[in-house]
């Protein structure tokens, strides 16, 4: 159940700014940060691309998943998943969060993701 409600925020998320916006105002962005730690496996994935496609939009959405705590999580899924499009979705992921501003690149640096995504075989 979790992982299909996961999956319809996901495909929320991605159709505008807008609508990413109403759900990061609503705690969506925290709610799927919660679930990304707390699941495993390919369940992770709808969160992991949620997040994604979040902090694609803009910089103050991005900015809303690092204030929701949201770089510790896919770093986990980055180097602990066994599985390549796992981990793929997870730097796709974290790179959409850092790409902004220099702010948001340091929040990534600042999480050892640079090093994470080397050590990533």
């Amino acid at each position: 159940m979790r992982k299909n409600a996961a999956l319809c925020i996901r495909e929320v998320a991605k159709q505008s700014p807008e609508l990413a916006k109403l759900i990061c105002n609503a705690g969506g962005a925290a709610a799927i940060v919660d679930y990304i730690s707390e699941s495993k496996g390919s369940a992770r994935l709808p969160g992991i691309m949620t997040l994604g496609y979040i902090a694609a939009f803009d910089e103050s959405l991005a900015m809303s998943v690092i204030a929701s705590k949201g770089i510790t999580p896919l770093k986990e899924a980055l180097l602990k998943e066994p599985e390549d499009y796992i981990k793929a979705a997870a730097a796709w992921s974290l790179g959409q969060i850092g790409c902004h501003t220099t702010d948001h690149a340091r929040a990534v640096a600042e999480h050892d993701i640079p090093s994470s995504l080397l050590m990533v075989n």
